[in-house]
């Protein structure tokens, strides 16, 4: 009997399924941001120089259109920087906002809890059978939904499979 393993190709293909994919994700939405912000403003600095090339020396130029770069880099920056920032505060609001007993959460200093009691802007909070803490509302990074232990992909969990012929 002789065992044969899956190759060099089907090892890197286990190794890149798992939880690694949404980190990969975001990261690349947060490089084309950038790569956007920064191809804008070029395109800007290129125009404004063009602009005051094109005005006679005598005169200035029109002063909307030297102002055009920066209202169209403050627009820039609000859609792909504040606007989606400001999305993310208001679902973790209404997240914190809807937090009651028995629900599980992750902590900013990453520590797993169940909630016991809501006391206003304070949360009194399990860490097990024995410890209870009070924490503050603020304190809580996400809701938590099934068993934290578990590994995130269940098929990056098994071992691999050995064939015999």
């Amino acid at each position: 009997m002789i065992a044969k393993s899956k190759g060099h190709r089907a090892k890197r293909k286990e190794k890149n399924t798992g939880a690694a994919r949404p980190a990969q994700s975001k990261e690349r939405k947060y490089i084309v941001k950038h790569i956007i912000v920064f191809l804008a403003l070029n395109f800007l600095c290129v125009c404004h120089v063009m602009a005051e090339q094109a005005a006679p020396a005598g005169r200035p130029g029109n002063p909307l259109i030297s102002m055009a770069p920066w209202i169209l880099i403050f627009v820039i920056f609000y859609f792909l920087l504040i606007r989606p920032q400001q999305k993310q505060a208001k679902e973790h609001n209404r997240m914190l906002d809807g937090l009651k007993r028995g629900d599980q959460v992750l902590t900013q200093g990453g520590i797993y809890a169940t909630i016991q009691a809501v006391k206003g802007r304070a949360l009194e909070v399990k860490l097990n059978e024995d410890v209870k803490v009070l924490i503050s509302k603020t304190a809580v990074s996400q809701l938590v939904t099934g068993d934290p232990t578990r590994p995130a992909d269940a098929a990056a969990a098994q071992p691999a499979q050995i064939v015999n012929k």
